[in-house]
């Protein structure tokens, strides 16, 4: 019988053991770059949007220090340049909210700008401002320029104190664009409102048609004094003027107590003296002419037409002897039945030309108040803003505000 050999084969196969490790090992590289690679692509995200996120905080740092740059400006103006104008000055505890300096006036370098040294050297004009802020760690700058105006309406009381045009709450007040046309505060404001937004939005009026010299005296925010801050006193008083006796409606003339119901029109050479309560709105055309009060509930004031005449002016314009103009917009509601009174927006619109001339005389309002029932007069507070009893004074007089309304970006 033959022998068979068997023989070997060159190939010989790994035990499956070994031959499921490999597999998991290569399994394992691959599951590892790609974890790490995932790890990658999601961490740089995240970088830069924190890296973004700093630049913005940064620029806006960089931007509010410039803003508040061009604030420090008009501080320095208004405070008769006392403050350290060109900086750099630093914001926040330890300079942590940036920095500003300023860098030209009127495009002469900072350090080297000369400050009016007085009031009158200043009157009525323009100011171009550059600031540079920048962040607190220096790595965003940002450039702005802005115009502004500086008015000198001269010395005169701030606080409390009626002027020849007075206007409660909101006022919407069109500026007369005529070289005649005048408001004198006789040593007091000329226009007296109730807080700084509405002065704010009456000397940017002024502003824009640039007649600031027609105005004597402050445009001033600190009210009026009593019964006129309140809405509910302002109400009692009126009510109390109609109770006095001999008090009239305007139809036997204006000299006198009159209270006239709804709109009222004073025309062509029409004049009074003493006291005039309008419960609607108030119109001038003409010449008319009135010395003492007129309080005006309908919230609106209009004065069209030439002529030499003027509310508290006078028909002549300079000899008689002034008076007051309380504009209002007196708003009676009723809540859970009790009666409450609120100031409502009020306007003063002005057309045509003419010596329309409003002047603060305390002697023809204090004869006005005589006129008064002794309830009535002590309802009414009156000082004499130019006496030694009046209200503190403004210093150097000085108001500014922003031409065009918003700053721009320099180079």
């Amino acid at each position: 019988m033959p022998i068979t050999t068997s023989k070997s084969s060159p190939f010989h196969s790994a035990p499956p053991q070994r031959q499921s490790g490999a597999m998991a090992l290569v399994v394992g590289v691959i599951l590892f770059f790609g974890a790490t690679l995932i790890a990658l692509y999601t961490t740089d995200p995240v970088r830069t949007e924190q890296q973004v996120a700093g630049n913005e905080y940064r620029a806006f740092q960089a931007l509010n220090a410039a803003e508040a740059g061009l604030g420090h400006v008009q501080s320095f103006f208004i405070s008769g340049g006392t403050d350290d104008l060109c900086g750099p000055h630093s914001l926040g505890p330890n300079g942590d909210r940036g920095s500003f300096a300023v860098i030209r006036i009127d495009n002469e370098p900072c350090d080297s700008y000369e400050a009016p040294s007085d009031v009158d050297a200043i009157g009525y004009r323009t100011v171009n401002i550059e600031v540079e802020g920048r962040s607190d760690d220096g790595s965003a700058i940002r450039n702005l320029s802005q115009s502004v105006f500086l008015m000198d309406f001269g010395e005169g009381e701030s606080e409390g104190t009626l002027a020849p045009l007075n206007f409660a709450g909101q006022v919407d007040f069109e500026a007369p664009n005529s070289n005649a046309f005048r408001v004198d505060g006789s040593g007091g404001p000329a226009i007296s409102l109730q807080d700084a937004a509405n002065r704010d939005a009456v000397i940017n009026a002024i502003a824009e048609v640039g007649r600031a010299d027609n105005y004597s005296g402050p445009i001033s925010d600190g009210g009026f004094g009593e019964p006129w801050d309140s809405p509910a006193m302002l109400n009692e008083f009126v009510t109390a003027i109609e109770s006095t006796p001999g008090a009239g409606d305007g139809s036997q003339g204006l000299d006198g107590i009159n209270v006239i119901d709804g709109d009222f029109e004073m025309k062509g050479n029409d004049s009074g003296s003493g006291i005039l309560v309008v419960k609607g709105g108030f119109t001038t055309t003409g010449t008319p002419s009135f010395d003492g009060l007129i309080i005006v509930l309908g919230g609106s004031y209009t004065m069209t037409g030439g002529g030499q005449g003027g509310v508290g002016g006078g028909q002549d314009g300079g000899d008689a002897k002034g008076g007051s103009v309380f504009v209002s917009n007196l708003i009676e509601s009723t809540v859970n039945g009790e009666t409450q009174y609120q100031y409502g927006e009020t306007s003063f619109e002005s057309s045509g030309g003419g010596n329309a001339q409003f002047t603060f005389n305390f002697d023809a309002l204090n004869a006005a108040r005589d006129l008064l029932s002794e309830q009535a007069r002590d309802l009414w507070h009156l000082e004499d803003p130019s006496g030694p009893s009046g209200p503190n004074i403004y210093g150097a007089g000085i108001q500014t505000g922003i031409i065009d309304g918003s700053w721009v970006d320099f180079e």
